[in-house]
């Protein structure tokens, strides 16, 4: 099958969240057996787009300015490879509905749109958790603007302004790794549409994956390392993760931690790193801050930690957990979207109901006060990786979702 993926997030180049791994990791496994095409945006190339062989499949970068303009740059030169190709099949994420235009110039060509949570979905959880502070900051912001400058346009934009909402419309097929996105979208847009559910691929083929499957788990004494990988967000939990940090300081001094994904704000501007400075101070030379990292990092990062946070008001399936399982971490999280499905409660890792941070702590302690805990729980969590996360299995399932198209 000829098919091409088309999303403005794809690594190295553009590697800014799950949705670019999701995306790459499908890429190598459809490439096994199909002749795959990837058309990603990139915002420095000395000319308007160019092509590498990467993995079994072809990589088109396209100068654009922006994920907005991608979806508008794209279709020139998808056009020209699809008058010498002739593809069968679109694969794209609606997450910035980078193939919107593609469809809208070849309505004949079947598209398949993979859910990854619409950007006016996550704002209705921004919303719904911010402080009163913020919401009075948002009222008068309105007010001040003449009534134009409103929250509700943020988090609940009308659906026939949202490019995500098209994408997902016109699509020939929708689906996603989670059934409580798929209930709530259905529900937030009132979709009379099918969506059905596949797991995110997860490429569980590294060495140190291998070594972590032999039982060969971490050890530690007074070395053990926590680490957050996101940005620091109110989205992402940044407030409940530094309200952790905070009374580990008064229960454990040999805890050290880092923070991967530094942005230094929330998506409303607020300074994570000055309103928590107290915490910064006290742990000092035990607490690492580092911007964005590249995924090699990020996975030399994870080899050294013992226990992911991931204490976000919202995740769909968060490539980081499979990421955490595979480099030998146990994962506590937040009890939300579609976290139950990857992560069993006391078997696989730790579920948070409602961002607890006495639960968060009590688990912490556990583990770090019990070796045979985090090795039974590491232990599950490699052996759900290397079970339910088989490439053959994955490549026939995706397959027949795309036949079952024709």
């Amino acid at each position: 099958m000829k098919i091409a993926i088309v999303s403005y997030e794809f690594p190295p180049h553009n590697s800014v969240g799950g949705v670019a791994f999701y995306s790459y990791n499908l890429a190598r496994l459809l490439a096994k057996k199909n002749d795959v095409y990837v058309f990603s945006g990139i915002s420095s190339l000395a000319t308007s787009f160019d092509e590498t062989y990467e993995d079994g499949f072809k990589s088109i970068r396209i100068l654009t300015e922006s994920g907005t303009h991608f979806k508008f740059d794209v279709v020139e030169i998808f056009s020209f490879y699809h008058s010498l190709i002739c593809f069968e099949l679109i694969e794209s994420p609606e997450v910035g509905a980078c193939a919107l235009q593609i469809k809208r110039q070849f309505p004949t060509l079947p598209l398949c749109v993979k859910l990854h949570t619409p950007c006016s979905f996550l704002g209705k959880y921004v919303v719904a958790n911010m402080p009163h502070s913020l919401k009075v900051y948002w009222f008068l912001k309105w007010i001040f603007s003449g009534f134009k400058n409103s929250l509700s346009s943020f988090h609940s934009p009308r659906k026939e302004s949202d490019c995500e909402y098209h994408i997902i419309s016109c699509a020939d097929r929708v689906y996603s790794p989670s059934r409580e996105l798929a209930f709530q979208l259905s529900n937030f847009w009132n979709l009379k549409i099918r969506i059905d559910i596949i797991k995110n691929f997860y490429l569980f083929e590294s060495d140190f994956a291998k070594y972590i499957l032999a039982e060969k788990l971490k050890t530690f004494n007074d070395n053990f390392t926590i680490t957050f990988v996101g940005k620091l967000s109110f989205l992402k939990g940044a407030d409940v993760l530094f309200k952790i940090l905070r009374a580990l300081i008064s229960s454990n001094n040999r805890i050290s931690v880092n923070i991967i994904g530094n942005d230094e704000s929330d998506i409303f501007g607020k300074k994570y790193l000055s309103k928590y400075s107290d915490v910064i101070s006290s742990y000092g030379s035990r607490l690492k801050i580092f911007n964005r990292l590249s995924n090699g990092n990020v996975i030399d990062t994870l080899k050294n930690t013992h226990l992911v946070i991931i204490p976000s008001f919202w995740e769909n399936q968060p490539t980081v957990i499979f990421e955490s399982f595979s480099s030998g971490c146990l994962v506590l999280a937040n009890n939300v979207g579609g976290i139950p499905e990857v992560i069993i409660h006391n078997e696989t890792g730790f579920l948070i109901p409602d961002n607890n941070i006495k639960l968060y702590i009590k688990y912490i302690l556990s583990v770090y006060n019990s070796k045979s805990l985090y090795k039974r729980i590491c232990s599950n969590s490699i052996n759900y990786l290397s079970k339910e996360f088989n490439t053959e299995y994955f490549y026939s399932s995706q397959m027949k979702f795309y036949q079952s198209l024709f």
